[in-house]
């Protein structure tokens, strides 16, 4: 597929014109396994294929990101340094540098926000569990921008702020829903890329 790929980028390289289709990577069939009707067969275009990302579907997330145990512990940790220890000590050898400090901070801030707002366990541990799949979610779609993210992280909230169970629990009501939104938002979207936006003009 890669010297396909390469014969294509070489046959148009001293073109001047743009035709995205002279650049799709298609499929290779062996000539062996080709039947009768291959004319009418359409090429696949690798290229342009939707890859499906190991990203969590929204659903109760509630201990996804720490036990009951754990969580019960963090919050118990008085020292700043200790519960960046902790936050950091939960996850693996990768990421390394700066991905590493950006999620020990998220999931600090996270933290310290369900401390001022007196959020039980059950609603801190809920509320983590969101954020780390939401971090997730952010950092394993190419094309992730503030209307996924917005509507990913709802889709969470919802889960566990409705009382329709096995889909549904109700943790939070709506002045911390609107809380935990505003909170997503000031985390996450100064990193997402910024939609163009239009002025509609008045009439």
């Amino acid at each position: 597929m890669n010297g396909n790929a390469f014969d294509s980028i070489a046959f148009n390289a001293n073109k001047y014109e743009i035709d995205i289709k002279n650049y799709f990577v298609t499929r290779q069939e062996d000539d062996s396994t080709q039947s009768d009707t291959s004319d009418s067969q359409t090429d696949q275009y690798l290229a342009c294929k939707g890859v499906k990302l190991p990203t969590a579907e929204p659903h109760i997330c509630t201990w996804d990101y720490l036990t009951k145990p754990e969580v019960i512990h963090l919050m118990g940790i008085k020292s700043k340094r200790l519960k960046r220890n902790f936050i950091e000590g939960k996850l693996h050898k990768k990421p390394k540098g700066l991905p590493r400090i950006i999620f020990r901070e998220l999931m600090y801030s996270v933290t310290k926000f369900c401390t001022s707002a007196s959020y039980t366990v059950e609603q801190t541990g809920a509320l983590l569990s969101q954020f780390y799949l939401t971090h997730l979610f952010f950092t394993s779609v190419l094309d992730v921008g503030p209307e996924k993210l917005y509507e990913y992280f709802k889709g969470l909230q919802m889960c566990h702020s409705l009382p329709f169970p096995p889909h549904s629990i109700k943790l939070f009501n709506l002045e911390q829903i609107k809380n935990n939104m505003v909170l997503v938002f000031a985390q996450f979207f100064p990193m997402c890329p910024t939609p163009r936006t239009t002025r509609r003009r008045s009439t």
